[in-house]
């Protein structure tokens, strides 16, 4: 694994993480490939949606960092093969009360490392 590779993947993931920390739209849009998609499971609904639609129900909402949540990212483990990464991690105090466990998938385009897919389950 590449130290530049890997540096670049967790700037990824923490930049995801603070962006919804903080409801910052921008820092989140930045972390996603633009044809990127998501999937999961919130509790038992099951969500399929493009990062955008994520993006605008964190910002519209009273950001984690000014409800004061303990809101932590967790990386367990990471998977780097050439231009193509996987991220496991598990979120804690999400939205104040939530537990996610991340399945992060990303691409390196031109350089630049995003994630392309993200498969999340509540726990």
């Amino acid at each position: 694994m590449g130290r530049s590779d890997k540096r670049e993947i967790l700037r990824v993931i923490n930049d995801f993480m603070q962006g919804n920390y903080r409801a910052d739209g921008v820092l989140l849009k930045s972390v996603f490939h633009e044809k990127a998609m998501m999937y999961g499971f919130f509790g038992s609904e099951l969500r399929l949606c493009n990062p955008g639609t994520y993006i605008e129900s964190i910002t519209q909402a009273t950001s984690m960092e000014l409800q004061k949540c303990n809101y932590k990212l967790i990386i367990e483990h990471i998977f780097l093969q050439g231009d193509v990464a996987s991220v496991i991690a598990t979120e804690t105090g999400f939205l104040g009360t939530h537990k996610l466990v991340d399945c992060f998938h990303l691409v390196k385009v031109d350089g630049l490392w995003s994630v392309i897919a993200r498969l999340f389950t509540t726990s």
